[in-house]
């Protein structure tokens, strides 16, 4: 009786083991499975974060750019410091001959004072 509880033991643990191998083979691609998806779930985050972050600050730049002058300002902005750079030189010329005129009065001050 003994052999044959020994025997029937030893095909049961053979058999239970059969069973365990297919069993560990698909816990291991379960969980091999799980811990892809896993890191894919937390690579896609990270990208998601990184895409927020740049939009933040795309925006930011789009606000600052539109208050700059467009081109069409900037011409018209160029066209009219020329004409005051033109206008200035002017000036400077009726300056310079004032001053002149002022030295001469006041030598002719001097000279009699």
């Amino acid at each position: 009786m003994h052999k044959v509880l020994a025997l029937s033991v030893v095909a049961f643990a053979s058999s239970a083991a059969a069973v365990d191998v297919p069993w560990n083979v698909f816990t291991f691609f379960f969980s091999f499975c799980v811990g892809v998806y896993t890191w894919l779930g937390k690579r896609q985050a990270v990208d998601r974060a990184i895409v927020n972050k740049l939009e933040k600050s795309v925006a930011v730049i789009e606000e600052r750019i539109r208050h700059l002058p467009t081109a069409e300002q900037m011409s018209t902005l160029t066209v009219t410091i020329a004409a005051q750079t033109e206008q200035l030189k002017a000036v400077n010329g009726h300056l310079k001959g004032l001053e002149r005129r002022t030295d001469l009065m006041q030598s002719f001050v001097e000279s009699r004072g």
